[in-house]
């Protein structure tokens, strides 16, 4: 009976345990274009973009497995902002998506927190969607870990990874001493 008492305490208490190496979280990015508030409250959300209420649709257009590479750079609020490049297959729907919904708006979602929204003027058929402003050093990081750097080989990305790999224990170390 104590055995099973044990195991049952074991058991409940792996998950917790498994946490403790604290993995860095993954980036959930995602880009919902407009809906209308007619659709009903479970199909859109509410956002402000330029002090006015956009509905977009909960159900993403694109998400972070459909990227295949990105490129950062330094927005215009000193924020970050990143290139992405998609995937043959995901770049063919975005074409089709923005065909369709010409003159209606984008948004970017990273961790279900927005980043930037953009106006569609005209179909996008570069297979790429740019991020204008929103992101942080730690988040390009860890997008470092998940795709690699337009222009990387793979020997490229795998030295990149450990670096920023490297960076991360070492700010985490560094945190924790502070602490």
């Amino acid at each position: 009976m104590r055995w099973i008492i044990a195991l049952l305490v074991s058991v409940t208490l792996l998950p917790s345990l498994h946490a403790m190496g604290k993995k860095p979280e993954k980036n959930r990015l995602s880009f919902h274009m407009q809906g209308q508030k007619s659709e009903g409250m479970k199909m859109v959300f509410p956002q402000a973009v330029y002090g006015k209420t956009i509905y977009f649709r909960r159900s993403a257009e694109l998400i972070a497995k459909d990227l295949i590479a990105f490129s950062p750079f330094i927005g215009e609020d000193g924020s970050f902002g990143a290139t992405f490049t998609l995937s043959k297959v995901a770049g063919q729907r975005f074409a089709a998506i923005t065909t369709q919904n010409q003159r209606g708006w984008l948004i970017a979602m990273l961790n279900g927190r927005p980043l930037d929204a953009v106006l569609v003027d005209k179909p996008v058929r570069d297979s790429s969607v740019v991020v204008w402003q929103g992101l942080n050093r730690e988040e390009v990081a860890r997008f470092d870990m998940m795709i690699p750097r337009a222009g990387d080989t793979k020997e490229m990305w795998k030295v990149r990874k450990e670096v920023v790999r490297k960076k991360i224990k070492e700010h985490a170390k560094t945190a924790k001493k502070k602490k």
